[in-house]
């Protein structure tokens, strides 16, 4: 399944309004909320990671979300400390000693009826020359993906965390484009500065996902995809296998 992006965001005009709107809304970008913290007790929370870069060929964006946050990072923790991993977990390294954490962290993720994985294609983009324009159609294409997730119909107030930097001028950018994005469905939302167990999960799922179309195929990476592809009951990780599974989904977003 394809899907076009969100009607406001097709023209090239359009991209450019968005971004400079952006960069000069005055919006305060919450750090990583504490775990327990009554202020995010009754959030769905969301983890945004990306595969590949911005080009012609397309790159990978995907977003694991659940409203029981502190239960899954508690359980995942667990998980690591019974398989002895204290590495982070990447996709695309030859670490042998993965192999078994990865495993497991695929089990529990799919095990889980509070969380979903949504994962989107960034297909035939169009990356402008000018950093202000390609900017804009990065976060065009970030922007689909949470509305494609469909995680803002959520009766609960949304946090997104990205992993960025600050001194990244492009990063502030894309973090505060999306919260004037999230803000407009309901202003409690928050676009969140993090760096944990579930965006580096989302990361590592996001990175299997473009497994079909990664230049480094590792026989590690590979086993780890057909484990996924096996509990997953597919035969590719693809749109075509994917564009209705609840769990583990996949549509093509074309700019």
């Amino acid at each position: 399944m394809t899907q076009n992006l969100p009607r406001h965001m097709n023209a090239e005009n359009t991209r450019r309004d968005f971004i400079i709107r952006a960069t000069s809304v005055g919006v305060a970008l919450c750090s990583s909320p504490a775990v327990g913290n009554a202020q995010y007790s009754k959030r769905m929370f969301s983890y945004i990671g990306q595969s590949g870069v911005p080009s012609a060929s397309g790159m990978f964006l995907g977003v694991l979300y659940s409203a029981d946050d502190t239960t899954h990072r508690a359980e995942i923790q667990k998980i690591r400390e019974k398989c002895s991993y204290w590495r982070k977990l990447l996709s695309r390294s030859t670490d042998k000693w993965k192999i078994k954490y990865s495993h497991q962290i695929i089990d529990y993720i799919l095990s889980q009826d509070s969380i979903r994985y949504f994962c989107a294609r960034i297909e035939n983009a169009i990356w402008p020359d000018d950093p202000a324009e390609k900017d804009a159609v990065r976060l065009s294409c970030y922007a689909a993906l949470i509305s494609q997730s469909g995680m803002l119909r959520s009766a609960l107030p949304v946090s997104v965390s990205l992993k960025y930097t600050e001194k990244n001028p492009h990063d502030r950018r894309l973090a505060r484009g999306l919260q004037d994005f999230v803000s407009r469905e309901n202003d409690q939302n928050r676009v969140i500065k993090a760096d944990n167990e579930l965006i580096e999960i989302s990361q590592f799922l996001t990175g299997l996902a473009r497994y079909e179309f990664a230049v480094m195929r590792s026989a590690r990476r590979a086993e780890i995809n057909r484990y996924l592809r096996e509990k997953l009951s597919v035969r590719t990780l693809s749109v075509d296998e994917l564009s209705q599974n609840a769990k583990f989904r996949m549509q093509t977003i074309r700019v």
